[in-house]
């Protein structure tokens, strides 16, 4: 039986951060872990399109010396999100496990 498409990006993104994907079978529990970093991933069929521009936007002002990256905030939300490309994140946190 084929692998759901979410279920190989977790496995992705896990080895990507250099991390460790938690199967969690009928759990409420977080998607990986690794390092300093505790993750929860969801896959989606198209990341919005706003986001994407946002941060590649941020990324040409930004250079090569600073880190791109979009905020996303709302007047309804108790919090507000900091979006970048997990591979600019990659390269400027190391994404050490020790």
């Amino acid at each position: 039986m084929a692998e759901k498409r979410w279920k190989s990006a977790e496995r992705r993104i896990a080895a990507k951060l250099q991390g460790k994907h938690l199967p969690r079978p009928g759990k409420r529990s977080v998607g990986g872990k690794g390092g300093l970093l505790v993750w929860e991933h969801t896959d989606r069929e198209r990341i919005p399109q706003f986001i994407v521009n946002r941060i590649a936007r941020a990324k040409v002002a930004a250079g090569p010396r600073k880190l791109g990256v979009c905020i996303i905030t709302s007047p309804n939300s108790i919090m507000d999100l900091i979006c970048l490309d997990l591979n600019d994140f990659k390269g400027w946190f190391k994404c050490s496990t020790t």
